[in-house]
Parts: C-alpha cells; structure tokens; sequence
C-alpha cells in the first residue's frame, strides 16, 4: 500500500518524546523537518508540546487539540487525544519504549490507524521504528508502505499489563541516555519516582522455572540461566540461511511467530566490554519457541525482579508472580519506506 501520507487519506498526527535518548535538539531538528515535508497536508498536534511550538514557529499550519492545564503531556495521553480527534495516521518520534506507548494506546482503543515510528531514543532496535531520525531526510511520503507487527502480550495473574513488540525482559535494569550516554537505570527504583543508574543482576533465582502450555521446559537450578528474554518475530527472513549471525536465525523455519531464550549470563545492559564477554563463555542460550496458540509462563523469580517491556519497566514482580506470554498477531499497522521494509513475504 503506497502514497498513505496524503491528504486524501485523511489527518496526521504527531506524538513527540522531546526527552527521548537522543536529545531535545536533534529530535526538534527531526520535527521541523517533518512539519516542512507535511506542510500541504492536515496536520493535526496537541496543544503545549514541542511540536505545536515548533509548527507555530515555522508557521505551519495545524489543528490544535486543547489539553487540560494540568494534564501531563506524555506520549500515552497525547496519542489517546489525538485518536479522540480522529487521526488516521499516528507518526510517533522517540525510543522503542515512546512507540510502544504509542502502539498501546492503539491496541487498547481497537483503532486501525497506521503508525509511522521514527527512532530517536537510546536502542531504537524495535519493529516499530520504520526509520532513524538522523536520516529522515531520505523519507518519501508517496513511498511507504503497510506491514503487520506482531506482539508478544504479557500477562500477570491473567490481567494483561502489556504488549512488546521488540522484547520482554524479566531484570533489575532498562536502558536510558543521561548527559548523551546510554546507561542501565534502576529499573525497581523507577516505580519509586527515582533515577539512579544501577549494575545489571539476575533476578533468576534457583527455583525459577518456565512451562510451555504447562509443561516444564526448565528449572534454573537444572538449567542455569541468569536471564529470560522474549520476542516475537517480525522480520524472520532477515535471519534466513545466515547460521548463527542472529539469536533467532531459526525462528523463520519453525512457523512460529515467538522465541523465549534463557541465557546464562546477564545480556541486557548498555556497556559489553571485552573481558566481559570472556568472563561469561561459554554462553548457553536455551530457546522455546511459541506461536499463535501456545501460553508461556514464568514464576518463582527473585524478589524485586521487574518485568521490563519495550525498554519499560512495567510491573515489580516477587517470587509467588507467574507471568504468561502471548502471541498476538497483526498487532499494529506500521508504515514503512518502500526501500527498508523486509520479511518472509519478499
């Protein structure tokens, strides 16, 4: 589906994390040239944020939806007014976490409006950046295209809490950008308020284990592993017939839509240096695969393990949590630019 950012396709809408990784200068350099590109087009803003300054100041003309005085300008709430006010398609600009916010609001309001994700935090590694900040000048709006994103739907005590379209990650960290460089925050210290950088642990403890469909596929203190990572698989044939270049090579043979891996060190975390990854060889990757109709479960973790998704610590977990996974298919209408989109149908 091509030439989707049009009038004729109906109003755009901006939600802009100005805090993103990159920094509050790039990302308004990246709005001001989006606003220029979308200048004949209906563009719709929230009132108070960067991007409606930054149109007023390039005289732009927009629609302006009004906010409460005290209403707290964050990518959930923005995105939420903005499908009130009937977009059609969302263009979000921040992190993995920023889209995946963005993409919630989406699920949870059962919308079919179509997500353009520009990447502008600190990993920006997720299915739902369709292109870097750094290099939209190369964006063609009469050349994108739709593609469906999958999710993985993550579950505590059968109440959903949230759905990663790059990853769930059960640790004690999640990656942020402080002064322009990537470090592990405190990810237990969040729920508190705080903002403190913290060494990334295991929160697997001995007794540990996860099922698939209610089978016991591991146990810690059989299997050893230090941290649990869940995907799903968007763009599997990127990985086709490359061996071992890539954690999920083989996820696009196996006609599944997820991967659990349980590693056997702490993998998660901004800072690798060399002598790290010799202290932990050799590394031992367990993989459970799962697809549309399969149910992953995890309990008996440590205390103050925090389940993180899309680089968002979501719930602090104790040892009586069982969290379950999910593969929810189709998810999210992402566009794409022509040139980068890739997947097992090319």
């Amino acid at each position: 589906m091509t030439g989707m950012m049009t009038s004729a396709n109906g109003r755009i809408g901006f939600v802009v994390n100005p805090e993103a990784g990159c920094g509050r200068r790039e990302i308004a350099e990246v709005v001001r040239k989006l606003l220029g590109m979308l200048r004949e087009e209906e563009v719709c803003l929230v009132e108070g944020t960067l991007e409606s300054h930054l149109a007023a100041e390039l005289g732009v003309h927009t629609s302006l939806i009004s906010t409460s005085e005290d209403s707290k300008l964050e990518a959930r709430n923005a995105a939420t007014l903005l499908l009130q006010s009937g977009v059609d398609v969302l263009i979000g600009i921040g992190g993995d976490g920023t889209l995946c916010d963005v993409a919630s609001v989406i699920l949870d309001a059962g919308s079919t409006v179509q997500l353009l994700g520009i990447g502008a935090g600190s990993a920006n590694v997720g299915p739902l950046v369709s292109l870097l900040g750094r290099d939209i000048e190369r964006l063609s709006l009469d050349m994108l295209h739709e593609t469906q994103v999958h999710g993985v739907d993550a579950y505590l005590a059968e109440n959903l809490v949230g759905t990663a379209f790059n990853d769930v990650v059960l640790g004690n960290t999640f990656f942020g950008t402080r002064d322009g460089n990537r470090i592990d925050l405190d990810a237990v210290a969040r729920f508190s308020g705080e903002d403190r950088p913290a060494e990334p642990r295991s929160v697997c403890g001995p007794k540990t284990w996860i099922d698939k469909n209610d089978q016991r596929m591991l146990v810690n203190e059989n299997d050893a592993f230090a941290q649990i990572i869940a995907s799903p698989i968007n763009e599997g044939g990127v990985y086709a017939g490359k061996a071992i270049s890539g954690l999920m090579c083989w996820g696009p043979y196996l006609e599944n839509y997820g991967v659990l891996a349980a590693a056997s060190a702490v993998m998660v975390r901004t800072q690798l240096r060399l002598e790290d990854l010799a202290n932990v060889e050799p590394l031992r990757l367990a993989h459970i695969s799962f697809g549309e109709n399969d149910r992953i479960t995890i309990g008996e973790l440590l205390a103050n393990a925090v389940l993180v998704i899309d680089g968002n610590p979501t719930c602090l977990l104790g040892p009586s949590d069982v969290v379950t996974l999910r593969i929810r298919l189709d998810a999210i209408r992402v566009l794409r630019p022509l040139a980068i989109s890739r997947g097992l149908d090319e």
